[in-house]
């Protein structure tokens, strides 16, 4: 029904597949379909063929190269052109606090990790991203265009914006700000709403842009259930994940004129609590502009 209406767009966003290698033992249990729920997602998506989808972060769940070959694995088989954000497991760990104390059973897989680095890179590399760029063969920050709509795609994956991508994210919404419709995406919210959210006056400064430029919509995930907010004129929709939990589900977006309609999709119906589908219109802040 939504197809046939024939949005200006469709697109899809997926968060926290989360992939992990069953080295760490505390992990096993928790991520024993992670596989099995991402091949049904990849082939659920392909079926319905949107024009673009979206991952916003926690690709893997330790970062280790393991992780990203299944990550490469599965997500090749997907049809549309992937748009990936780094998350906070997508992240190197702090270099300066490789030890037991801080890491605790997962000391063996930071250092691992960032030997990897290193050698990806021919030297000490400093970039907490280093592993995603790699993988994945992005920046872990841009900006992408289709049919009238544009996408920030942010770099929360330590649950903050430096000064930098705040002043890279503020000339795009300028640069942007005829556009027909701009979304906003990063692993973390920045609504305190939603909890475990990007802190302080970073997620203040980032929620004026979005009310300034009047920005469509703000999309997230990190915390592994689904929900939606309208704040200040813009929707803040939440991204379940698709590793584990009682409902992993995903988002599709479908775009028109004056108004977005967002469909929150379980990959399969745990029991009749809820919906199979469930669709909320909101409206296209810019529309009433023009």
């Amino acid at each position: 029904e939504d197809l046939a209406r024939k949005p200006d767009l469709t697109f899809v966003q997926l968060s926290d597949s989360q992939f992990d290698d069953k080295t760490v033992p505390r992990y096993k249990a928790r991520y024993a379909y992670d596989e099995q729920m991402n091949e049904l997602v990849v082939a659920q998506v392909n079926r319905l063929n949107p024009q673009l989808a979206f991952m916003t972060g926690d690709l893997t769940n330790k970062n280790t190269e393991a992780e990203w070959k299944t990550f490469g694995r599965i997500y090749g088989k997907l049809k549309p052109p992937l748009y990936a954000m780094p998350g906070n497991h997508d992240t190197l760990y702090d270099r300066t606090k490789l030890d037991k104390e801080s890491l605790g059973d997962l000391l063996e897989t930071g250092l691992s990790n960032w030997k990897l680095a290193d050698e990806l890179a021919g030297k000490t590399e400093s970039d907490r991203t280093a592993l995603f760029r790699h993988f994945m063969q992005r920046k872990p920050y841009y900006a992408v265009e289709k049919n009238g709509c544009v996408f920030l795609c942010l770099n929360t994956g330590v649950a903050s914006v430096d000064k930098e991508q705040m002043q890279w994210l503020r000339d795009e919404l300028e640069r942007t700000k005829d556009a027909d419709h701009v979304f906003v995406l990063g692993h973390y919210p920045v609504l305190p709403a939603f909890g475990n959210s990007i802190q302080g006056p970073e997620a203040q400064e980032i929620l004026t842009l979005l009310r300034e430029y009047r920005v469509t919509a703000y999309l997230s995930g990190h915390r592994h259930r689904y929900d939606y907010r309208m704040h200040d004129g813009v929707m803040h929709m939440l991204c379940d994940c698709l590793c584990w939990g009682e409902y992993r589900s995903y988002q599709v977006y479908h775009v028109y004129p004056d108004h977005i309609d967002a469909c929150w999709k379980p990959i399969f119906r745990a029991d009749g609590n809820r919906p199979l589908y469930e669709r909320v219109s909101f409206p296209e802040p810019r529309f009433s502009s023009k």
